[in-house]
């Protein structure tokens, strides 16, 4: 029976027990392992589940006992049937005596005790990776989800679970979608110190989303950073990669999972969703890629044809696009300048929605102030008195690039026409 092909990082954790005395365990917790191979507890787990469901290792769990896992290699997996490569572990092997056990095989104890131990070898010139050569594509538009999980889920919102209410506008119903955030695996990372997704995570991911839109299998933090609309068209500072990747590594560790059965219930169209915990952002990181002839030191590749929050809204048919220039900011990336345009794209493709409905030719409706400081965290009056002039550069700049016709400033709100 021919052995499963092993995975990339799969086969990077086998060579690495390789490299401990033959036939004593290896004790050593997935963020040590994650550290000494240079990448992700994720692929770590997937690596460690791998090997153990092929046979080349066994693990005995230390959770119980809040230690570190234990791993033996396994040589019962020796046989005619045995891939080369498993063979060649195997007789580079020397255990002693003691590594003989009755669990094993007669076959492989007969080969464990005619073993000697190897000769020394000259050492070998360092390994050269293979370099993944890849082009990049830039998006014509970004594609932005208008449903109210994704409406939500960006507004500091921590470990826990939280009821949203989704009902049409207008209804008397009273209908909830029910989302679940789990943050287990950040605990593990101290460096983030910052648990909660913010905005400014909110438009990260929708830049990954519109590269993958575009087709791109690897993406670097720089082309994150050029989809993310912000006042300055250069490369981005340390600083701005750092603020991105530090927001990726969060979202890679954060599960979730999403209970619509009310709204599903009420309303046929919109169908279930899966209701099990998944990851919001399934990527990994990954080295020695080169992109458009540039290797990057932060390269993340996706681990699935499309990122689950837009496939919650794809199925809703609430996603509305922009062009990169109806994306772009006019002020500065900060957490309250983003909830402010959040807010206003979000009311503005729903008023684009009645507009189609009613077939019209123009539909203008209006928001109040009061509302909007509400909705933005505007809670004081130096605040309301710079958002009003924030509000006006804003719309400014949506009429400049086709998101709205028009709109009037009035005593007590704004009207827009669309």
């Amino acid at each position: 029976m021919p052995e499963p092909k092993l995975t990339k990082s799969a086969k990077a954790l086998l060579e690495y027990f390789r490299t401990f005395p033959a036939g004593e365990p290896i004790t050593a917790t997935q963020s040590e392992l994650a550290t000494a191979l240079n990448c992700t507890r994720r692929s770590i787990l997937r690596a460690v589940s791998q090997l153990e469901e092929s046979g080349y290792i066994r693990i005995e769990s230390g959770k119980e006992d809040c230690k570190a896992n234990t791993y033996f290699l396994n040589l019962r997996t020796l046989s005619e049937n045995c891939a080369p490569e498993t063979n060649v572990l195997l007789e580079n092997c020397a255990p002693p005596a003691t590594f003989v056990s009755k669990d094993f095989t007669p076959k492989a104890n007969a080969v464990l005790k005619s073993f000697t131990p190897p000769a020394a070898e000259p050492e070998k010139p360092p390994v050269k990776h293979e370099i993944i050569s890849v082009s990049a594509t830039v998006p014509e538009f970004i594609h932005y989800p208008v449903d109210k999980v994704n409406q939500n889920l960006f507004r500091y919102l921590e470990n826990g679970t939280y009821s949203m209410n989704v009902e049409k506008a207008g209804s008397s119903d009273n209908l909830e979608t029910i989302v679940t955030l789990d943050f287990e695996e950040l605990e593990q990372n101290p460096v983030l110190t910052f648990r909660r997704l913010t905005p400014f995570d909110k438009r990260v991911y929708v830049a990954a989303g519109a590269l993958q839109q575009a087709k791109n299998e690897y993406i670097s933090a720089t082309q994150i950073y050029k989809q993310m609309g912000g006042k300055r068209k250069s490369n981005p500072t340390a600083k701005d990669v750092e603020k991105i990747v530090e927001s990726c590594t969060k979202m890679m560790g954060i599960r979730l999972s999403i209970d619509n059965q009310e709204e599903a219930a009420k309303y046929p169209k919109y169908k279930e969703f899966r209701r099990g915990l998944f990851y919001l952002f399934p990527v990994e990181i990954v080295e020695n890629v080169s992109i458009n002839g540039r290797t990057t030191d932060f390269c993340l590749h996706f681990l699935k044809d499309e990122l689950p929050l837009f496939t919650f809204a794809r199925l809703r048919k609430q996603i509305t696009e922009y062009t990169p220039e109806q994306w772009s900011l006019p002020f500065s990336m900060t957490d309250g300048h983003i909830l402010l345009d959040e807010y206003f794209r979000n009311r503005t493709a729903r008023m684009r929605r009645d507009k189609a409905r009613s077939k019209n030719h123009s539909y203008n409706g209006k928001m109040l102030y009061s509302t909007i400081y509400e909705n933005c965290g505007i809670d004081n009056k130096v605040k309301r008195t710079r958002a009003i002039e924030k509000i006006r550069k804003l719309l400014n700049h949506y009429k400049a690039t086709g998101i709205i016709i028009d709109y009037q400033e009035g005593k007590d709100g704004i009207r827009i026409t669309v």
